[in-house]
């Protein structure tokens, strides 16, 4: 465990990475070769996109594409900057994506969907509001993802 920031806490796992703070924490995890799921609680700290980003590029440079599942259901609240750096990223990585699903509760974290999608000028993001439908499409992700790898 180590600090990136005052009381922010960042862990590495097995499948991926964790990162915490007082009001918040969020974690990225590779479910499958080209599948990950970030799942982001109470508040979004810009520093939770931050300590994100550095292993997203390398998995797009890596496998040169990934199916992203957020589960932003807990989201509170985020930082103005922490949606600028998703924005970007998405926007820079664009064509590596494969598809981006959007679990959320409040419709202030869905407008966060709209938003990507009006800067991006594109409908990638696709914000879902049933966690059973969110949970059974990421899972059709990771067959797809399984049945593709076999066949390689």
């Amino acid at each position: 465990m180590s600090h990136i920031a005052p009381n922010i806490e960042l862990g590495e796992t097995r499948d991926g990475l964790w990162v915490a703070a007082a009001a918040g924490r969020g974690r990225l995890s590779q479910i499958c070769a080209t599948v990950v799921r970030i799942d982001v609680e109470g508040h979004a700290y810009v520093e939770f996109a931050e300590s994100m980003m550095p292993r997203m590029d390398q998995l797009v440079a890596e496998l040169g594409h990934v199916y992203l599942g957020i589960d932003a259901e807990g989201m509170a609240s985020y930082d103005a900057r922490f949606r600028y750096l998703w924005t970007e990223w998405i926007k820079h990585n664009n064509a590596a994506i494969d598809g981006l699903l959007f679990l959320y509760r409040s419709r202030a974290v869905q407008s966060v969907a709209v938003i990507i999608n009006a800067v991006t000028g594109s409908d990638l993001v696709e914000a879902c509001g049933d966690r059973d439908n969110f949970e059974d499409r990421l899972a059709e992700a990771v067959l797809s993802c399984r049945s593709t790898t076999a066949r390689v």
